[in-house]
């Protein structure tokens, strides 16, 4: 799948993962295109917590996220499941 375009100004987020209270704060994307580094964050920040394990998330989620955020008026959000690793799935 071909990446989307990058978006012309910043995008920021502010994401809290509730199992763990960790944050993501800051831009994840500008007119340069994507932040591997920031994208990296949100994964480890969203990842198994349980299993100490993240994989990469789609860059395209994170811009839900924010149209989301800015089409409803809200400045942070909560994140209550991420990514779960197939030993966690078997688990819960």
């Amino acid at each position: 799948r071909a990446a989307p375009p990058p978006p012309r100004e910043a995008r920021r987020l502010a994401v809290q993962f509730a199992h763990t209270g960790a944050w993501f704060r800051g831009p994840y994307s500008g007119p340069r295109g994507y932040d591997p580094q920031a994208i990296a964050d949100f994964s480890q920040v969203c990842g198994d917590w349980r299993a100490g394990e993240t994989r990469p998330f789609d860059p395209a989620l994170l811009d839900q996220l924010w149209q989301l955020g800015r089409r409803i008026g809200v400045a942070q959000f909560a994140c209550v499941s991420g990514y779960r690793s197939p030993r966690t799935n078997a688990l819960v």
